[in-house]
């Protein structure tokens, strides 16, 4: 069973999120978002755990589905990438070449 957690529970998180939990051979651990309210209605919905902190879901799960605003997203694949997780980022990956280049360098 591979555990997976979703970052971001925006309207790309949550349809992600849904997906996933939808997933044979895939276990959705926990949604985390910035904004409580965003992430415990999505938990409530999906009955998983709620995060308002991403990295207390790391120890959780073996990848990320990285649902962020591509202006927040460097800090997040960075420190998933250093905590040996696997990664998928919603497009665009980010908003500059420079963004880019350190997500790709930290993975």
């Amino acid at each position: 069973m591979v555990k997976i957690g979703v970052i971001g529970c925006g309207g790309m998180g949550t349809y992600h999120a849904k997906t996933i939990r939808g997933m044979e051979g895939v276990q959705l651990v926990g949604v985390a978002d910035t904004i409580g309210a965003k992430a415990e209605a999505l938990a409530a919905e999906l009955e998983v755990a709620a995060h308002t902190d991403f990295h207390d879901l790391l120890p959780q799960a073996d990848g990320f589905m990285i649902c962020t605003p591509p202006f927040a997203r460097v800090d997040v694949v960075v420190d998933c990438a250093r905590a040996g997780k696997h990664i998928f980022v919603e497009k665009p990956i980010a908003l500059d070449l420079g963004a880019a280049d350190q997500m790709l360098e930290a993975v």
